[in-house]
């Protein structure tokens, strides 16, 4: 005769809770304030762009000049940093330690 036995059932361990993030929590009061940035009383990000060499650069810049403060735009063409931040209506640095010491955060493209 064969024994046959039926496969034992497992309960699922329990899940760790996840860890306390600075990152969700500053999402969470800013949406339990209604709004981003400055409508949560949180000062907006100072956001630096850095090269336009990319198409994409312009979207972001556009976005950045619309929802955070755009601090200003570096370029290693020149003449394609200066005019993109002519038509961003934003600061154009020549050096680029310059820019980085104005900016809370950097979008490089």
């Amino acid at each position: 005769m064969i024994d046959k036995q039926m496969p034992q059932q497992h309960s699922p361990s329990p899940r760790p809770s996840p860890q306390p993030s600075p990152a969700r929590d500053s999402r969470r009061l800013a949406s339990s304030a209604g709004g981003r940035g400055s409508k949560a009383g949180l000062p907006k990000p100072r956001i630096g762009l850095l090269s336009f060499a990319h198409y994409h650069a312009n979207f972001w810049g556009e976005v950045f000049a619309e929802r955070a403060v755009l601090a200003g735009i570096w370029d290693d063409d020149a003449a394609r940093g200066q005019e993109a931040a002519a038509r961003l209506g934003a600061p154009h640095f020549a050096d680029l330690d310059q820019l980085l010491g104005l900016c809370t955060a950097v979008g490089i493209c």
